[in-house]
């Protein structure tokens, strides 16, 4: 179970990183969890800034 998890877990990485530098960006993450909205958008809806806030909770 725990090689699983971490396949999926280095897959799910691979996806994040854009440009293949070893580093997931939190606007690379955005980009992929998001669908590349923007993040300072005073439009976006209530949950999805709730989302974004407590995924850079984690993120950092």
């Amino acid at each position: 179970m725990l090689s699983l998890n971490l396949e999926e877990s280095n897959e799910r990485f691979q996806e994040i990183d854009e440009n293949r530098d070893n580093y997931a960006t939190w606007d690379e993450y955005v980009n992929e969890a998001f669908g590349g909205i923007d993040p300072e958008d005073e439009s976006l809806d209530v949950e999805d800034k709730r989302l974004l806030e407590e995924d850079r909770m984690y993120f950092n």
